[in-house]
């Protein structure tokens, strides 16, 4: 019989897995439903499109497929890196976006991607596409390992399973290390973009302030928003990013009450995620407030 806590960590899953899945999905239909009334897509509801569309894809992954997958499938485990991968992308060229088109900065390599970002984009999407790929395949040839036995003559010895395959053996160590090296260069360049809106923020401020101009600009309402937005995504990209990573440390595999408690801060970062980007964007919170009235 389980024990309460782990009973309130899986309800616990299973409830941001639903609201997870439920957000994204609405995120992904109003976009949608904008590009089918207007014709036209704007660039920011691709990239929030995508970000919906990498999320229920990464759910469905480790909800619907996983339970169904050997644990040495060494195809799932390919995919279910790339999708990760993807999410961590996407959620960076979101920030870049928000940082290129607020930012007030004079550097000529700064004007030059604030002139062509809305180009640059399909771009982003095919870097982070491809740096997904690349950093995903390593998973299918540097995690498995074939376990050689060659005490053929001992009982308790054998060189394959009870359905005739050979047995693998899971290198914890090289997932660590593989998972470590794809999610750090995304969060490097989330972080970056981070603290480039921070300090706009902080020069603007102090240039309205000596300027004796108020507080109530429209712009610095808007940078202000903007901000607390990306501090917020920044607060759980990190708890994401610790916690995913410490799931894969080799020496806490086998404890399964952290597991567990990882489990629900990793199905927390996608549900968050879509919860910030839903309330800070006012089309989508007033239609999914008239949603929730209906």
């Amino acid at each position: 019989m389980p024990s309460p806590l782990v009973i309130s960590i899986v309800v616990l899953t299973w409830i941001l897995i639903v609201v997870g899945i439920l957000l994204n999905f609405f995120i992904v239909a109003v976009t949608v439903i904008w590009w089918f009334q207007s014709k036209r897509l704007e660039i920011i509801n691709i990239i929030l499109a995508s970000i919906g569309m990498s999320r229920l894809a990464l759910i469905l992954f480790f909800v619907v497929i996983f339970p169904w997958v050997p644990i040495s499938d060494a195809l799932f485990a390919v995919l279910s890196m790339y999708v990760t991968f993807c999410c961590l992308w996407f959620d960076t060229i979101l920030c870049v976006f928000y940082c290129v088109k607020i930012c007030n900065y004079n550097h000529p390599f700064f004007m030059y991607l604030k002139l062509r970002i809305f180009k640059m984009v399909p771009w982003m999407f095919l870097m982070s596409i491809t740096a997904s790929m690349i950093c995903s395949l390593p998973f299918g040839w540097l995690v498995f390992t074939t376990i050689i036995n060659n005490t053929t003559n001992s009982t308790n010895s054998t060189n394959s399973t009870q359905d005739g395959s050979t047995p693998l053996q899971i290198n914890m160590f090289n997932i660590f290390i593989l998972y470590l090296s794809g999610c750090f260069v995304p969060f490097f360049i989330f972080c970056i973009a981070i603290c480039l809106l921070i300090r706009s923020l902080w020069k603007h401020i102090g240039h309205m302030t000596g300027s004796n101009v108020g507080l109530g600009n429209p712009r610095l309402h808007a940078h202000i928003r903007a901000v607390r937005t990306m501090v917020s995504f920044l607060v759980i990209y990190i708890i994401f990013f610790i916690s995913s990573t410490f799931k894969f440390v080799p020496s806490m595999i086998n404890n399964t009450t952290v597991q567990l408690l990882l489990n629900v801060i990793i199905c927390w970062y996608p549900t968050m995620h879509s919860v910030v980007l839903v309330v800070m964007n006012r089309k989508m919170k007033l239609l999914l407030y008239h949603f929730l009235c209906c």
